[in-house]
């Protein structure tokens, strides 16, 4: 509506509203020169589709998803952390853990980079009624620089007087 009012005839689809800064990311050097860390050209054999990075994906494995820069057109080397938006403002986790909705003062920010610990049980899931006796526990679990492809722990009993054995680490 504001637009018909300024005059605007519609010619195309789309109506960019503000400006976005470029999204550019550093990577600490050692982990650009790491043997995990890749620059994704094709996936399963095809180049690339835009929605995965098109035409060019860093795979910056152990790191969070956010690190993945999407849609590459250069690289640069430089002696310090970029300066912009993406490193500076976004994509920044507090340095030490904070209550949520805790204002945290940007100098006690970093970037997301490698994820901490975590894991998720697929089996068996909360609230099942389980028979006594061992029983398999099933899940994944990933850590800062490492994913595992799934683990299986031996057996756990929680039978009164019997030790636990816990899963084996990642």
């Amino acid at each position: 509506m504001a637009l018909r009012r300024g005059g605007q005839r519609p010619l195309g689809a789309d109506i960019p509203m503000g400006k976005v800064p470029d999204f550019i990311r550093s990577v600490p050097l050692d982990k650009a020169m790491h043997p995990d860390t890749l620059l994704a050209f094709d996936m399963n054999g095809a180049p690339l589709a835009s929605s995965h990075g098109f035409p060019l994906r860093l795979v910056a494995s152990g790191w969070a998803g956010d690190s993945w820069v999407k849609w590459g057109t250069n690289i640069s080397v430089l002696d310090k952390e970029y300066d912009g938006f993406f490193m500076k403002t976004a994509y920044r986790r507090p340095v030490h853990t904070v209550a949520p909705g805790t204002a945290v003062d940007p100098a006690a920010m970093v970037p997301v980079t490698a994820i901490k610990p975590k894991s998720a049980i697929a089996s068996p899931v909360a609230g099942q009624r389980l028979a006594a006796g061992p029983v398999m526990i099933r899940g994944a679990a990933w850590a800062a620089n490492r994913l595992s492809r799934g683990w299986t722990s031996p057996p756990i009993t929680a039978a009164p007087g019997r030790h636990r054995k816990t899963a084996p680490t990642c």
